[in-house]
């Protein structure tokens, strides 16, 4: 991922927290010249030793399956808020831009073992499942309709072996064009707006 310096994020800290609260990334794999790429969520855990592993499934059904094979390379890409900047914000001539939190992970994928993705899938359920009684366990489903989801999907582990974030948030510009901006986001008012602005107050 192209990142100047002065938009890299280094802190491991952040950049876990920033995956579990963007779960549902991109994860690319390719043979010969043809990239292919999966929208799904993806858990970010750690093993024994610390080290951290990125866990996911795919339907049998997906292309992609047939490329993740044992000790191939891939790419998972986590995006969070992201927005239009207004050269009209700043208090100089400039040009328009996007600013934008973006995090890649790539490691070695393997391919999980029926048990290891029916965890790794239950453990999932457990997260995201609202709590109260409308909340749904894995134990409550027919178990004809667990054995069609698990015959159906494949599961698969990746050791993460390069980090890198880049938090592109007006770094480069002054703090009164910094506030301006901020300043217009927050009148915009959408998720995405309000959500820039945040992390913009949050790194001045």
């Amino acid at each position: 991922m192209y990142a100047p310096k002065h938009y890299q994020q280094h802190d491991l800290t952040a950049i876990e927290q920033f995956i579990r609260n963007n779960p549902f990334g991109i994860i690319i794999s390719a043979t010969g010249l043809i990239p292919e790429a999966s929208h799904i969520p993806m858990e970010l855990e750690k093993d024994n030793s610390g080290n951290w592993i990125l866990t996911g499934h795919l339907s049998k059904a997906n292309g992609q399956n047939d490329l993740l094979q044992e000790e191939q390379q891939a790419l998972a890409i986590f995006q969070g808020p992201h927005h239009y900047i207004s050269s009209q914000w700043y208090n100089h001539a400039n040009v328009p831009t996007w600013n934008f939190l973006a995090v890649h992970l790539g490691g070695r994928v393997r391919r999980q073992t029926a048990e290891e993705t029916r965890a790794a899938i239950e453990k999932m359920m457990a997260r995201y499942e609202p709590s109260g009684q409308s909340s749904t366990s894995m134990d409550q489903l027919p178990a004809d309709l667990l054995d069609r989801l698990f015959r159906g999907v494949q599961g698969f582990v990746m050791q993460v072996e390069t980090i890198s974030g880049k938090w592109k948030l007006s770094q480069n510009r002054d703090d009164e064009s910094a506030r301006n901006v901020i300043d217009a986001l927050e009148k915009l008012g959408n998720d995405n707006a309000l959500g820039i602005a945040a992390e913009m107050k949050k790194l001045r």
